[in-house]
């Protein structure tokens, strides 16, 4: 099966981390915080027993955090736990031979450990009602795969464990960077310690000088412009932003537009944006 059927066809997104040097993150997964999130199991992060069951997540971050070395909250819905501490991740090794050099984003990778609900909750939990648990994969990769049913370059997203590469999940349609094709965003959620932000990750097949995303109140973020991953005519283009991404703009050498995008509201497990 293609890796982009396999993950786009059902909307799976991978949530994300993004890095506090950045100041900023994966909720995620947000890829979190949402949204389709892979289980790794019951690992070995435990939250109280159940003689101790907080009646408030944040009472329950507490206690996690305080059992768990190097776990921290981010803002008021999820805890973020080490790699190290946890299962085997979910992601597939791939042999150097089949990954191109990486380009790394302003992101982690972070899999999905458990969610917290308070007890008595209804089916829509109130503020401090609900919460997830996250485990940090380290710096998230952006990179060409290559699959023995694909032809060329399959842009994907992964990890470093070691010195292997992991990988998480592909981006974009079958026809993603072809000629004549148009740009496609994938919107991500990540985890900061204030809360929530986002990661806007954009290609389209041809050569970008310079591209922007537009946020709902106007305000342009500048994305990093990258030709070293996908097709060879084609540009990848990502920022990060604690705002609600509306357009992303991309710019040819002589300043002009090349493809302005409007981002589609998509509902919980759907990637809408691949059209």
């Amino acid at each position: 099966m293609s890796p982009m059927s396999e993950d786009i066809s059902r909307g799976r997104r991978k949530e994300y981390l993004v890095t506090l040097v950045a100041a900023l993150v994966i909720g995620a997964i947000a890829v979190g915080a949402y949204q389709a999130i892979r289980d790794i199991g019951p690992s070995r992060v435990h939250g109280p027993s159940s003689s101790t069951e907080p009646v408030r997540f944040s009472q329950f971050a507490d206690v996690l955090i305080a059992k768990t070395p190097g776990a921290w909250k981010a803002g008021d819905g999820a805890v973020v736990v080490p790699g190290d501490i946890s299962e085997e991740t979910t992601g597939m090794v791939m042999s150097p031979q089949r990954v191109g050099p990486p380009v790394t984003l302003p992101s982690h990778a972070v899999e999905f450990v458990r969610q917290w609900r308070a007890p008595g909750a209804g089916k829509s939990p109130g503020p401090d009602e609900f919460g997830s648990v996250v485990t940090d994969r380290g710096p998230a990769l952006l990179a060409c795969t290559r699959w023995p049913d694909r032809k060329g370059c399959v842009v994907s997203v992964g990890h470093l464990e070691g010195k292997d590469f992991f990988y998480d999940f592909g981006v974009g349609s079958e026809t993603f960077q072809q000629p004549g094709s148009k740009m496609e965003v994938f919107v991500l959620t990540g985890y900061t310690p204030t809360g929530e932000d986002t990661l806007v990750l954009a290609g389209g097949p041809g050569a970008v000088e310079s591209a922007v995303v537009i946020l709902d109140d106007g305000t342009k973020i500048p994305a990093t412009v990258t030709s070293a991953v996908g097709a060879p005519t084609g540009s990848m283009y990502f920022a990060t932003t604690t705002g609600t991404p509306v357009r992303v703009v991309a710019h040819g050498a002589d300043g002009r537009v090349v493809e302005d995008h409007k981002i589609r509201d998509c509902v919980p497990g759907e990637n809408c944006e691949v059209r």
